[in-house]
């Protein structure tokens, strides 16, 4: 094995550790903070911070997360902080694999985001209940959500959002094209 590959190896492992410290400290405070809170909206931020550092390490934990975060939000009647966490309990859904349940929690944050008249909100739904739809096979009502949000984007004055989502939703509209052939 050449020199420069034996020296990897340590730096490898050592950037795994550092890395897996680091999130052992964030873990931590952010479990201090949930504690400890002086305000609703800072154990609710921990919380939620909490559920996005398990995300990928651990879907139960980051969902058990996400749902106090609802709960919390929920019983301090905190609106678009309980339509976050739904949003973070949708995408732990998906990640899971259980679509029909992501496609529910979607779905009914979709329905408060229109009762808010929040068009960021309803573009992002829209686009997430299109994933949802789509992993699901069902392909028409994911191309009609796509095609929803794309819709509101273009009629949006979210200039900065548009350079980002609207690739996101023509690359979802174009795969599903793909894919129904």
């Amino acid at each position: 094995m050449p020199l420069n590959r034996i020296l990897l190896i340590p730096i490898l492992a050592l950037t795994v550790f550092q890395a897996s410290a680091q999130d052992i400290i964030k873990l931590d405070s952010l479990q201090l903070v949930v504690k400890q809170a002086k305000t609703d909206t800072a154990r609710f931020r921990a919380l939620i911070d909490l559920s996005h550092l398990y995300f990928s390490t651990d879907y139960v934990k980051s969902m058990e997360y996400a749902i106090q975060a609802k709960d919390l939000a929920t019983a301090k009647d905190l609106k678009k902080h309980e339509l976050t966490a739904l949003t973070q309990m949708g995408n732990v859904a998906i990640a899971q694999g259980d679509y029909k349940q992501a496609a529910t929690l979607f779905f009914n944050s979709l329905k408060e985001y229109e009762e808010l008249k929040d068009t960021s909100g309803i573009i992002s739904m829209n686009n997430n209940l299109g994933a949802s739809y789509d992993r699901m096979g069902e392909y028409d009502k994911a191309l009609e959500c796509y095609f929803t949000a794309q819709e509101l984007m273009n009629a949006s004055n979210l200039t900065e959002r548009k350079k980002v989502v609207l690739p996101t939703v023509y690359n979802n509209i174009a795969n599903i094209y793909q894919t129904k052939g």
